[in-house]
């Protein structure tokens, strides 16, 4: 009763309302002003091509067209992805920290098994990890113009929202909760 496991990895950083591909082959230079990764300009990030287009259909609901995922063999190689992702995070120095993360994250992993004797009954999972930049006030950062402020004001909005999306459904459970006691 052997199975046979495949595992897929991609990583995607929200920066600036726009979803980039943090493992796509394509170089990410370091440049200057920035700590490591990528560079931040108007309109994105040099170094990583256009931002992904978001996605809907039946099978794979909402999904990023053309993300890279890169097939690991081992926990070493799932490892080395994730590294590989880090290390092209968009990252800049304020007053606060000298590794600011400008951006959110998503790790995913994505892991289809099936059986030996019978390939087609594949189960697939996933399982996303999510690192959120912490929100910031120009006050304390310096951020009071140029790209580090639109950046700031760009990771405060999304918290702000995701803020409301969590309330939303967190009042709608609540709801269901109650309507299933009466």
């Amino acid at each position: 009763t052997g199975r046979r496991a495949t595992v897929r990895c991609s990583f995607v950083q929200l920066y600036k309302e726009q979803a980039y591909d943090l493992l796509n082959p394509s170089p990410a230079p370091t440049a200057p002003g920035m700590t490591q990764g990528l560079q931040a300009k108007a309109g994105g990030l040099s170094g990583m091509g256009s931002a992904l287009r978001m996605r809907w259909n039946k099978a794979d609901d909402f999904y990023l067209e053309n993300l890279f995922k890169v097939e690991c063999a081992s926990s070493e190689e799932v490892l080395a992805a994730f590294k590989r992702g880090v290390s092209n995070k968009a990252m800049a120095a304020h007053r606060m920290n000298d590794a600011s993360s400008r951006s959110h994250c998503l790790c995913t992993l994505y892991i289809d098994s099936a059986p030996v004797a019978s390939p087609s009954e594949v189960i697939s999972s996933r399982l996303t990890l999510v690192d959120l930049a912490g929100s910031e006030r120009s006050a304390q950062t310096g951020a009071t113009d140029g790209t580090l402020r639109d950046e700031s004001l760009a990771i405060n909005k999304s918290l702000f929202t995701l803020r409301q999306v969590v309330l939303a459904l967190s009042a709608n459970s609540t709801q269901q909760q109650q309507q299933q006691q009466q």
